[in-house]
């Protein structure tokens, strides 16, 4: 008696205490669960090369930087150079020379007449050179047997005038210039010209 009481105890605990029994569908959605974790954890992959890090891109991204380093610093050169050369421009008001030079350019041809020059020569090489192109004015000095001949130098140059002169008398020639003083008129060259057109003192 005893002992079909114990094994009714028994038995009864055990099925007291038995799990659930899952059904058909948990075991499938329990499946399902797994097989998607399988197909999409994530794997470690090996690392790839980003394609902004080959060595052609490396190069030319130096090459770009390199470049703009120097396009920087000749910037910064090109406006100290210009801001040197503005300040020596107007360091000094221009001349009277200079401008009228720059207003009105012009160049003057100083020749030596022969000796025996008389002034009906002088009137003769007066009209010769009033008929060139590029020729303002010109004048006779018989007591320096000198003549000055003023030109456009953008039309004429003086070695056309002396060829011109010559042509006219084999006697005629250039005048050595005087050291003792400044010979007229100003002749401004490039550079001259440059500075002049920085002065804001004119």
């Amino acid at each position: 008696m005893v002992i079909g009481q114990n094994f009714s105890s028994a038995l009864f605990s055990a099925l007291w205490e038995r799990k659930p029994v899952r059904t058909r569908p948990q075991r499938c959605t329990k499946f399902l669960v797994h097989l998607s974790k399988f197909h999409f954890q994530k794997k470690t992959l090996p690392p790839q090369i980003h394609p902004d890090h080959t060595l052609v891109n490396v190069i030319k991204q130096s090459c770009m930087k390199t470049i703009k380093k120097m396009l920087r610093v000749l910037a910064v050169t090109f406006l100290l150079l210009f801001s040197v050369l503005f300040i020596y421009a107007n360091w000094h008001k221009p001349t009277l020379g200079e401008r009228i030079y720059m207003e009105n350019p012009t160049q003057i041809v100083v020749m030596r007449l022969p000796d025996n020059f008389s002034a009906r020569d002088s009137l003769g090489v007066l009209a010769f050179f009033d008929a060139e192109e590029g020729v303002y004015s010109n004048i006779v000095r018989p007591s320096a047997h000198t003549l000055c001949v003023t030109i456009d130098p953008r039309k004429t140059d003086r070695s056309s005038i002396l060829e011109k002169g010559m042509s006219f008398h084999p006697g005629i020639v250039e005048r050595e210039p005087l050291q003792a003083r400044a010979e007229c008129p100003v002749n401004l060259g490039p550079f001259r010209k440059l500075t002049y057109a920085l002065n804001i003192r004119k």
